[in-house]
């Protein structure tokens, strides 16, 4: 069969697929986003002067989320060798981090849903 054929006679990602694929890159945003608010937090608030507030319970807590959210990344950033990581290799770290939390999310909710479904 002609490439152009077997091209246009493939089946369209069901619409199952299609919601799950939506859910994974939402969540995923949704991680990179929590993943800035705690790295902006943890700046923040180490800036402010003890003189003011004593946040140090704050601050360690916010540090522990933002460890947290950015588990995958130093592992991914291990496959690297050198001294010298290139700046795309910062981006690509973070993206595939955000994905992997988007699909382990989904696949929790998923695992949940069944589980509800089955159970009620």
């Amino acid at each position: 069969m002609p490439p152009a054929v077997a091209a246009a006679t493939t089946p369209l990602p069901s619409r199952r697929s299609r919601r799950t694929l939506w859910r994974v890159l939402g969540f995923a945003t949704l991680h990179f986003l929590a993943l800035k608010t705690a790295d902006f937090l943890v700046f923040f608030l180490s800036h402010l002067p003890p003189v003011v507030f004593n946040i140090d319970g704050v601050i360690n807590l916010a540090l522990v989320g933002f460890r947290i959210l950015y588990f995958p990344r130093p592992q991914l950033r291990l496959l690297w060798p050198g001294e010298h990581t290139p700046g795309w290799v910062n981006v690509a770290t973070a993206i595939a981090a955000s994905l992997v939390w988007g699909a382990v999310i989904t696949t929790l909710l998923a695992a949940h849903a069944r589980r509800a479904k089955r159970n009620g």
